[in-house]
């Protein structure tokens, strides 16, 4: 059949199977293109869900990433060189394959930041400041509030807070003493560091 008759034909014949669909996107028709996406839809779905994986998944949405391979693939489909339906199917799992790898990227290196971030915070001098002018005598009285704050804590932060900031143990230490991974104990330290901050916050603005 002449190319150019193809919007007619199309239009005078349901496009009911995926073939037709992928003619008729084929010959222009973006109507045709979305509907033949929809109907791929629940098998991208289950390619990203298999792709991601059960751990994953709990931080990357299968139906987020299969809209980006839908906008990708109309972004991209006059690109697209294949004379047939399974082999769009093909192009659409690379386009798919793609966008998975850079979603999984992304996370990898979200998640690093995050890390870095809370060992950066884990590893701040000391909350006590020995370095103030009132010296020793300072110093002492800081250790005295802190560790009356630190009784508000959960009892695992205050723990990873005790030992790090008034024992002065390093991240590693502290793992081990309370059987934690490093960032486990970031990650408490994190928290408790804010809540002490809010309160040392509190009271400087009330005195």
């Amino acid at each position: 059949m002449d190319a150019a008759l193809l919007p007619q034909y199309h239009q005078m014949m349901p496009l009911s199977s995926e073939e037709n669909l992928f003619e008729a996107a084929k010959a222009g028709s973006q109507e045709a293109l979305g509907r033949l996406l929809n109907e791929v839809n629940p098998e991208l779905h289950r390619l990203a869900q298999r792709d991601l994986g059960p751990q994953l998944q709990a931080r990357l949405s299968a139906a987020d990433l299969v809209q980006q391979t839908c906008l990708s693939a109309i972004r991209s489909f006059q690109d697209f060189e294949g004379d047939n339906q399974p082999q769009f199917m093909a192009w659409l799992r690379e386009v798919h394959d793609r966008n998975v790898k850079d979603a999984v990227r992304r996370h990898a290196g979200a998640q690093k930041r995050r890390v870095s971030d809370e060992i950066t915070m884990a590893e701040e001098p000391q909350l006590t400041d020995e370095k103030s002018p009132g010296s020793q005598a300072a110093a002492n009285e800081s250790a005295f509030a802190l560790r009356e704050a630190i009784v508000t804590l959960p009892e695992d932060q205050a723990t990873a807070v005790r030992l790090r900031h008034l024992e002065q143990r390093s991240l590693q230490e502290i793992a081990l003493a309370m059987n934690r991974s490093e960032v486990a104990v970031a990650a408490l330290l994190k928290r408790g560091l804010a809540s002490l901050r809010t309160q040392f916050g509190t009271k400087s603005k009330e005195s």
